[in-house]
């Protein structure tokens, strides 16, 4: 999948192993919130768990940030 097939508001998933030999993989869900830059220049792409987009909404919009919510920047 390319990058620019991306889009806003839609669930993704993330693939991450639990053990050095990739034999035991777990699956989040996700949601793709926006493609960014960081103050230093990176590119990059944001996503959130879907926990806390269900009940905070996009954890990039508002003023404050809840706690709960978490985001990664791939």
């Amino acid at each position: 999948m390319k990058a620019s097939a991306l889009k806003a508001g839609s669930t993704y998933f993330r693939l991450t192993y639990s053990d050095p030999d990739l034999t035991m993989p777990g699956v989040e869900p996700i949601v793709y919130l926006s493609e960014v830059t960081d103050d230093d220049g990176t590119h990059g792409y944001v996503f959130q768990d879907t926990v806390s987009y269900m009940r905070f909404g996009s954890g990039l919009e508002g003023e404050e940030q809840a706690e709960e919510i978490g985001l990664y920047f791939v």
